[in-house]
């Protein structure tokens, strides 16, 4: 499962209670620094796909090399059936985490406020290399 939500929430946290933190690393994303229409629709429909599938071909793909196809019919069923069978996860819960995303929005002037020291660690070619440079 790829999620960055602990990135997001470790953010929202040190923005609202910098006091509870010596140091920061954060793995792939800074935060959440928007909230657009896109992004409500985008994760709206992430939520119902691991509602109705176990996992979200949509993320994968948003995620993956841009030179990556799109999953198969085939390739979506199987990947499903084994999200859907792992007892370990829950993805009713999942997908209601994704409906929180927008609660954890942060804004530039509150995190210029931190003081606390941050490490922000993430490829090149990510696609959140920008939100961690804007950190």
């Amino acid at each position: 499962m790829l999620d960055f939500s602990g990135d997001y929430l470790t953010s929202q946290l040190l923005t609202t209670h910098p006091e509870r933190f010596l140091t920061v690393t954060q793995g792939g994303s800074a935060g959440r620094f928007r909230w657009t229409a896109h992004d409500e629709d985008s994760y709206e429909q992430q939520a119902l796909e691991i509602e109705r599938l176990g996992f979200s071909p949509s993320l994968e793909l948003f995620l993956a090399a841009r030179n990556t196809p799109k999953l198969t019919e085939e390739e979506i069923k199987i990947r499903s059936e084994k999200a859907l069978a792992n007892p370990n996860q829950d993805r009713f819960a999942r997908a209601v985490m994704i409906r929180s995303y927008r609660e954890q929005t942060i804004t530039p002037c509150t995190v210029a406020a931190v003081g606390v020291p941050t490490l922000g660690i993430v490829g090149s070619a990510d696609p959140l290399l920008s939100e961690l440079r804007d950190l």
